[in-house]
């Protein structure tokens, strides 16, 4: 399995700062292309094709902008993470992969 982890969520309930930081903690790259991530609310970002190289990391922003190779955009217009909820990070299958509770 991936050790493809959901790192912090910063800047909760702020869509101007507001972003998910996952790291690739395995020794090699890992397809992240068709994986979700998704809170409590069903809000759901699906990737886009990416490869994640070991030690590398993502933030997914929750606001609109145009995608990179270190940051993607959720294109929300609000935003997206509340305290008390959970994140959970699922590969293409639909396996949940990680998942982080937000304080």
């Amino acid at each position: 399995n991936p050790e493809v982890t959901i790192h912090a969520i910063v800047g909760v309930g702020d869509l101007d700062v507001e972003y998910v930081e996952i790291r690739n903690e395995s020794t090699g790259p890992v397809d992240m292309t068709g994986w979700q991530l998704k809170d409590n609310q069903g809000n759901l970002f699906i990737f886009p094709a990416l490869i994640l190289n070991s030690d590398g990391a993502i933030k997914v922003l929750s606001q609109t902008g145009n995608n990179s190779v270190i940051e993607l955009y959720w294109q929300s217009d609000s935003a997206i993470w509340q305290s008390g909820e959970t994140a959970a990070l699922l590969d293409a299958a639909g396996k949940t992969i990680s998942t982080y509770s937000i304080p």
